[in-house]
């Protein structure tokens, strides 16, 4: 969800990655809560996923341009 907000316009952009990342937490919070993961599943898969996309960021905006 962060990806997607990064695009946003930048007077918006902090409110939607803000919303990005707390719609990750509860999402998160819900598969641990039904079983479905363990708590370094969820950091690991979201720091994984964090680091894609600022990767991923940087090789298509390299000097901090883009959107």
């Amino acid at each position: 969800m962060v990806a997607p907000a990064l695009l946003v316009p930048q007077p918006f952009r902090a409110v939607a990655i803000a919303a990005a990342l707390a719609f990750g937490i509860v999402a998160s919070a819900l598969r641990m809560a039904f079983g479905g993961h363990f708590l370094s599943d969820v950091l690991f898969g979201g720091l994984i996923s964090l680091i894609v996309v600022f990767a991923v960021r940087w090789a298509l905006w390299p000097r901090g341009g883009g959107p």
